[in-house]
């Protein structure tokens, strides 16, 4: 992404603002089961920080947006009989073969809600029941854009996408983005 950064055309890469979005996570989720060190809580954490850290030394100008997961139980329950909601059954075999009372999904759900919290809105995913359609990236550009004119400390949680989120406008005492230095 760097080195993206650094050669697209058109793009200052030291004086031009950059917005990176992450959502990472669900993928550790899903294959928990295989490793429980690489895929733990600790590990995300750790690789995070480092990612956060690389990209705060690294790229000028940045704003960087970190998205939290989505709780990954409800993928249990899809029954669209599209092709890639099947494929990704097979992708999260540590969430969706385990059985429903078992130890394995209870500890899997714990992880889970380690990594997030909050409830899921399948109508926000594309026909593989993992990636965002238009509607969902809607929402998540407004919730940031939102975000990113609260102070620290004093930011709105999404809890659902059942209602549009409302845009605001910057406040005429704080026009700018708020940030933590």
């Amino acid at each position: 992404m760097i080195d993206t950064f650094k050669s697209y055309p058109g793009l200052n890469f030291e004086e031009d603002w950059k917005v990176v979005t992450m959502l990472i996570g669900m993928n550790d989720i899903c294959n928990y089961c295989k490793d429980k060190t690489l895929f733990s809580p600790d590990s995300f954490i750790h690789y995070m920080t480092e990612a956060l850290d690389m990209m705060m030394k690294e790229i000028p100008r940045t704003i960087v947006n970190v998205v939290q997961i989505l709780p990954m139980k409800p993928l249990r329950e899809v029954q669209r009989p599209t092709l890639g909601c099947q494929l990704q059954k097979s992708f999260c075999s540590c969430l969706v073969q385990p059985e429903e009372n078992s130890t394995e999904l209870k500890e899997l759900v714990e992880i889970n809600t380690q990594f997030q919290d909050g409830t899921v809105d399948l109508s926000f995913f594309t026909a593989d029941c993992f990636h965002f359609t238009v509607k969902g990236h809607e929402e998540l550009a407004k919730g940031l854009w939102n975000n990113m004119f609260q102070p620290v400390g004093g930011k709105e949680t999404i809890k659902t996408f059942s209602e549009p989120i409302k845009l605001i406008c910057p406040a005429k005492e704080h026009p700018y983005i708020y940030t933590s230095c």
